[in-house]
């Protein structure tokens, strides 16, 4: 089986990284905020649609994902 994860397109799935706010921490910023909201995302997904594949579910976000911009 093929991964979905293809980290050469970095636009595959974007989640805000800049002054996040994180359990009560000071705003934190990079990579690791916004992993947390892709990672939550794709879980909620799964446990909203136990059925779904991975690729369903990559597929779900990226259509339903609102530009900020």
């Amino acid at each position: 089986s093929q991964s979905v994860y293809q980290p050469w397109f970095p636009d595959q799935i974007v989640a805000p990284g800049v002054d996040v706010a994180a359990a009560g921490l000071t705003a934190v910023t990079g990579t690791s905020a916004a992993a947390a909201h892709v990672s939550g995302a794709l879980a909620g997904v799964a446990q909203a649609i136990p059925t779904s594949t991975l690729a369903d579910r990559v597929t779900l976000l990226q259509d339903s994902g609102k530009p900020r911009y």
